[in-house]
C-alpha cells in the first residue's frame, strides 16, 4: 500500500486500541523475564530448542532471524513489535528442521563433538577448537545439503540427529553429555546463570533423563510429552505408521508405531526414538515430499491455532466461506465454513481440513450463487508486511480474502467476488484508496507485483 494509507491505518488502529502499549524491542545481549518469554514463545512455534534461561545470546538472536525470514519479515535478529506479535500468532507450529540448538557465536560444551564429526565425515577443514565460527557455519551448511536438510549454518533438531546417526559413537557422546547437563539444571536452583549457553538443553531435555542412570541413549520414548513427541507423530502419521492425533504424549500406540517403522526400515527395534531413527524418519518425510512435488499441508481441527489456520481462514474467505473472522484460532466458526466447504464438494462433513480440503483450497475460486450488483473498478493489491501493520481496519489478519475499500462506495464488511482473485471481505481501508479503486490482499510482494493495476469485474455479493 501506499505510504499514507499505512500512516491512516496504524492511527485507527491507535485509536481503537484504547490503553495498549507497544511492546519494547529485544535484542543480542539483553538479559531478563521478558527474554524468557520470548524464549519460550520461540519454543511453542518450533524455532527455538533449548533450555529458557532468560539471556538473548547467539541461539535466540539465530532463531528470530530464522523466524522472520520464513515469514516474511525483516531480518535484523531483532525482536521488534511486528517479530513478536508474529512469534505470538505462530504459537504450535513448527520449522523445518526444528528448532535450533547451536548457531554460530556460541562455544564449548556438545559443539565440540560435533565439531568432531564434522572433522571426521570432511566437511570441517579446520580444526576442532570449541567455537562456532564462520569455518563450522560452512561445516554444517555444507553437511545439511549433502543430507537433504534445509541449509541454514545452524545445529538445529533434525541436524543435531543426522549428525549423530552419521556417527553413532560420538552420537552417543552428545546424549550423555546432554543427560548430564539436564540433570545438572534438573538438581540445580533456577536462577540464570553466566555459563556458556551452547551447554543449555533441548526444550524436551529434562524427561530425557532416567532416574536411575542420569542418562540413556536414545532421545525419546514410552512416557515422556511435549512438542518434540508431537512433532515426532506428526512425521510418523505423514509416513503412514501412526493413525492416532499427534498430542504430544508418548504412550503406547506411539511404542508401536515407532517399531514399525523401525522394523520396516531395518533398523532395532526399541519402540525408542534414537539419532538414527529420528534421522530416517527425517529422510522418508524428505523423499515423500520430494515424489508429490509438494510439501504435504499438516491436518487441522478444532483447536489448533496459528499461522497454518491463518492461511486456512484467508483461503476459505477466498473461496467463499467466511470463517467468521481471521484470528489464528480453529474455533467452531471456521469449522463450521470447513463443513461447508466440505458439504458443497460432497465430502464427509468432519470439520477437520485434511488432504482433500487443502486440494481443494488450492483451485482457482469461482463465482457460484445471486449477487446485487456489478462494478467495473481499478484494482491494486498489497502484502501484509510491506511495511503495514498486519492487520486490516476490522482487526483480521490481512492477506488473501481481505480487501481495501472507499466506504462510501462499498460498505466494510461486505462480501466480495473479484474477478481473477475470488471472494474477499472487504474490511479494509487506506489513504490512497478513493472512489471506483480497490485493493487486493496478497500474501506476497511478489504477488502485488504479479497483479499490477488492473480494471476488474467486482461482484457485491452480500
Amino acid at each position: 500500500m501506499k505510504g499514507i494509507r499505512k500512516i491512516l491505518l496504524a492511527s485507527l488502529l491507535t485509536l481503537t486500541m484504547a490503553g495498549s502499549v507497544s511492546a519494547a524491542s529485544l535484542s543480542g545481549g539483553m538479559k531478563g523475564p521478558e527474554v524468557s518469554q520470548l524464549q519460550q514463545q520461540l519454543i511453542d512455534c518450533g524455532y527455538f530448542a533449548r533450555q529458557v534461561d532468560g539471556d538473548y545470546g547467539s541461539t535466540t538472536v539465530k532463531a528470530v532471524e530464522l523466524f522472520q525470514k520464513d515469514h516474511g519479515l525483516r531480518v535484523t535478529g531483532i525482536a521488534d513489535d511486528a517479530t513478536q506479535a508474529a512469534i505470538k500468532r505462530a504459537k504450535g507450529g513448527t520449522r523445518a528442521g526444528g528448532g535450533v540448538l547451536i548457531a554460530e557465536g556460541n562455544t564449548g560444551g556438545t559443539l565440540i563433538t560435533y565439531q568432531q564429526i564434522l572433522q571426521a565425515k570432511g566437511y570441517l577443514k579446520g580444526g576442532v577448537d570449541g567455537r562456532y565460527g564462520p569455518g563450522t557455519v560452512k561445516a554444517v551448511s555444507d553437511f545439511q545439503k549433502a543430507s537433504g536438510l534445509p541449509v541454514s549454518g545452524v545445529i538445529d533438531e533434525s541436524t543435531a540427529s543426522a549428525l549423530q546417526a552419521a556417527d553413532p559413537k560420538l552420537g552417543q557422546k552428545v546424549n550423555a553429555e546432554m543427560a548430564r547437563q539436564a540433570q545438572v539444571h534438573k538438581s540445580s536452583s533456577q536462577k540464570v546463570t553466566s555459563a556458556p549457553a551452547v551447554n543449555a538443553l533441548p526444550r524436551t531435555a529434562p524427561s530425557r533423563v532416567a532416574p536411575s542412570t542420569g542418562g540413556r541413549t536414545y532421545l525419546f520414548g514410552k512416557g515422556d510429552q511435549g512438542p518434540d513427541v508431537a512433532s515426532i507423530q506428526t512425521k510418523l502419521k505423514k509416513a503412514g505408521f501412526l493413525s492416532d492425533k499427534a498430542d504430544g504424549i508418548y504412550g503406547d500406540n506411539t511404542v508401536k508405531a515407532v517399531s514399525t517403522f523401525q522394523k520396516k526400515l531395518g533398523l532395532p527395534v526399541t519402540g525408542n526414538v534414537d539419532a538414527r531413527t529420528l534421522s530416517v524418519l527425517n529422510k522418508v518425510i524428505a523423499k515423500n515430499n520430494r515424489q508429490s512435488g509438494s510439501q504435504m499441508e499438516d491436518e487441522l481441527e478444532l483447536g489448533d491455532s496459528g499461522d497454518r489456520v491463518v492461511k486456512l481462514q484467508n483461503l476459505l474467505l477466498l473461496h467463499g466461506y467466511n470463517p467468521g473472522g481471521v484470528d489464528g484460532q480453529f474455533g467452531n466458526g471456521t469449522k463450521q465454513a470447513v463443513m461447508k466447504l466440505q458439504k458443497k464438494n460432497s465430502m464427509p462433513l468432519t470439520g477437520v481440513v485434511d488432504e482433500g480440503v487443502w486440494n481443494r483450497l488450492s483451485r482457482a475460486p469461482s463465482l457460484t450463487g445471486d449477487y446485487k450488483q456489478v462494478m467495473i473498478m481499478q484494482s491494486t493489491a498489497y502484502a501484509p508486511n510491506a511495511g503495514g501493520t498486519g492487520f486490516t481496519y476490522s482487526g483480521n489478519y490481512a492477506g488473501k480474502g481481505h480487501a481495501a475499500v472507499d466506504p462510501s462506495v462499498i460498505p466494510i464488511g461486505s462480501v466480495l467476488f473479484v474477478e481473477g482473485y475470488g471472494y474477499c471481505i472487504a474490511d479494509d481501508i487506506g489513504g490512497s484508496v478513493k472512489g471506483n479503486i480497490i485493493d487486493v490482499g496478497v500474501d506476497t510482494m511478489e504477488q502485488a507485483y504479479s497483479w499490477g493495476n488492473k480494471q476488474v469485474k467486482v461482484y457485491l455479493v452480500r
